[in-house]
């Protein structure tokens, strides 16, 4: 039996280093890739207030909040839920990162949550690795993968978890996955994958290669059938600049690419090699895993006063 649980929370602001606290925790059961209908569910007395930007996404006052139970009084109804179980998170390093601070001011003594579980699978990391470059919140995934029937103004961690499950479900099943780890170089094989994807659902196939010397660059030539060559660094928990003595090993091709750490103090340098596309790192992000619209235009204006005939 394969369990896993979608798991979100909502909290009274962002920073647990700073004093902030788990309001909420939405727990929903998948065996097998089905909805099983079991869920866990508990708002919690964070016992301080809420931040004012906090308070706007998930709107839980501190009056509705003030007569909820503590987390040392849900913590073993909650661990006994998640127990040996896969757990799913969306940005897994905020949600963990908040729980084991509410389970160490219950008791250091205790166990964090991954030591709990099975093991813990971020969803935004998927998300990130099957659409390079792309907007990957929540929202965006829904729109993407065109999840329908819920009606939500508020975050709230039970409703979240369950359309988190459903993306989750799109990502990882729903849709068909283009996998290149079988063709050992075949041609033949990645343009039948990559027709028939593009004939149903209309899409640019992605190639990301993991770019630790030259080799692994020049990688590329078995995959020249994808639409576009995205050449990134091997880290994935943090953004890795990318090294410069490698970039101008790239073909200077429209449809190739980089990642790792581009950011508007980076751009005019890695202009320089004209590639094609870029993927824009977390420095441009308010909240990990959330681009910031307002870094966003100033990395464009800058990127168009550098060279109006850049073609990155």
């Amino acid at each position: 039996m394969n369990r896993q649980i979608i798991l979100d929370t909502e909290t009274t602001g962002l920073d647990f280093k700073t004093g902030h606290r788990v309001i909420e925790i939405g727990c929903v059961e998948i065996v097998n890739r089905k909805f099983t209908g079991n869920e866990y569910h508990t708002y919690i007395n964070p016992e301080r207030e809420s931040d004012e930007g906090a308070l706007r996404v998930h709107g839980l006052t501190t009056e509705f909040l003030s007569d909820k139970p503590k987390f040392s009084e849900i913590y073993e109804e909650f661990i006994n839920f998640i127990k040996d179980a896969e757990l799913l998170i969306h940005n897994a390093e905020f949600d963990i990162g908040f729980l084991d601070n509410e389970i160490k001011l219950v008791s250091k003594d205790l166990n964090p949550v991954e030591n709990e579980v099975l093991k813990i699978t971020d969803t935004l990391q998927i998300a990130r690795e099957k659409h390079p470059g792309q907007r990957n919140s929540l929202d965006a995934l829904v729109s993407r993968y065109e999840i329908n029937g819920y009606d939500r103004e508020l975050h709230g961690a039970l409703l979240d978890s369950k359309i988190l499950g459903d993306v989750y479900l799109s990502m990882t099943g729903g849709q068909s996955d283009l996998d290149f780890s079988n063709t050992e170089g075949n041609e033949n094989n990645i343009d039948s994958s990559k027709d028939q994807i593009a004939t149903r659902k209309k899409l640019k196939v992605i190639k990301v290669l993991k770019v630790k010397n030259e080799a692994d660059i020049n990688l590329y030539k078995q995959f020249e059938s994808a639409d576009y060559i995205l050449f990134d660094t091997p880290g994935m928990e943090k953004s890795i600049k990318f090294p410069l003595k490698l970039i101008h090993k790239i073909p200077k091709k429209d449809n190739f690419g980089i990642a790792g750490s581009i950011s508007i103090n980076t751009i005019e340098e890695i202009s320089k090699f004209g590639l094609g596309l870029c993927d824009l790192s977390s420095k441009l992000e308010s909240v990990a895993g959330y681009k910031d619209h307002i870094k966003i235009k100033k990395f464009m204006n800058k990127l168009r006063n550098i060279n109006e005939n850049s073609s990155i």
